[in-house]
């Protein structure tokens, strides 16, 4: 097997590759493709906290900063904190993008914005990298 990767290493034992998801240098049991979906599962949830928990069950609508009114945002994750007005739409504060991915670990995203595909592309992307530079 030829196995790719961008941003992490490689591990080999026993002969074998494995991404090394966490960058620690040993294979845990949740990145050995060898074992069961569930022996994965259920190892990679005994390592995260509640809050990594909490935050995989969330899902959020979030926009891109380009999709906002012309000069406000031209950038294409939205960093700008937006305070609730208490209007049903706003109910609740919008953190920016980085923030709500690195603090309340949110991982699940609606994109409601109408935008070209480069522009998708690039949206995805970024959030992917931040992703990675977390683990």
């Amino acid at each position: 097997m030829n196995l790719k990767t961008k941003s992490k290493q490689i591990i080999e034992v026993d002969g074998l590759k494995f991404k090394d998801l966490n960058n620690n240098g040993v294979l845990d049991a949740y990145e050995d493709w060898r074992l069961s979906s569930r022996e994965r599962a259920e190892n990679l949830v005994s390592l995260m906290n509640i809050d990594e928990k909490v935050g995989m069950l969330m899902i959020n609508q979030f926009g891109m900063g380009k999709a906002k009114k012309e000069g406000e945002n031209t950038e294409i994750l939205d960093e700008v904190f937006e305070k609730a007005d208490g209007t049903p739409m706003k109910s609740l504060d919008k953190y920016p993008m980085t923030e709500t991915i690195e603090k309340l670990h949110m991982r699940h995203f609606i994109l409601r914005d109408n935008m070209p595909n480069e522009d998708i592309n690039e949206w995805v992307n970024k959030i992917t990298k931040w992703l990675r530079q977390l683990v």
